[in-house]
């Protein structure tokens, strides 16, 4: 008698079965983040900055150049561009 060919078919049913489980485990995988990407994607609402000037301070022309980290509020940037002519130093208020 000979098990070698017994063992053989198991071994390659084996190999079968865990290419099947790499596949299906990839779909799996690859279907929840395509999901996950079309359906809980973050947009920036656009938003209109009219700087108020103190008095005595001159024209003020500030833009929004852009936002980095949105939707992370402990992480995002905010980067204000200066067009007027006068310089100025922007401080975090509490």
């Amino acid at each position: 008698m000979c098990y070698h060919s017994g063992s053989m078919n198991s071994r390659r049913r084996l190999v079968y079965y865990l290419l099947i489980n790499i596949f299906v485990s990839a779909l799996v995988a690859g279907s929840i983040i395509y999901y996950y990407d079309r359906n809980h994607h973050f947009e920036c609402p656009a938003v209109l900055i009219t700087p108020a000037a103190p008095s005595g301070i001159g024209d003020i022309n500030v833009n929004l150049a852009g936002v980095i980290g949105a939707g992370m509020i402990t992480d995002e940037r905010v980067i204000i561009q200066n067009n007027g002519t006068k310089s100025w130093i922007c401080r975090a208020g509490t």
